[in-house]
């Protein structure tokens, strides 16, 4: 039998990467599964013109779920936290 350790880890994976760039890359393929589902997403990448610790460009990604004329929208953002550093 595993660990509730081990399980814990196992779960943690699935929702946690292990860098900035995995995070990056799975935000933006969460944002394509949208689009596939027929969901209006609109995304952008804002480049903040720094270096993380593999040497990747650092940016905050934004994307818009939804009509923007609409009332009810969802707005989600992945990346560092800005520029307050």
């Amino acid at each position: 039998m595993k660990s509730l350790t081990h399980l814990t880890v196992l779960m943690a994976n699935k929702w946690f990467s292990k860098s900035y760039s995995e995070a990056a890359g799975r935000f933006l393929i969460g944002c394509d599964l949208l689009r596939e589902n027929n969901h209006n997403v609109q995304n952008e990448r804002l480049f903040l013109g720094l270096k993380g610790p593999e040497e990747e460009p650092l940016a905050i990604d934004v994307a818009i779920v939804g009509n923007l004329s609409s009332g009810k929208i969802l707005l989600s953002s992945s990346g560092i936290h800005g520029v307050e550093g």
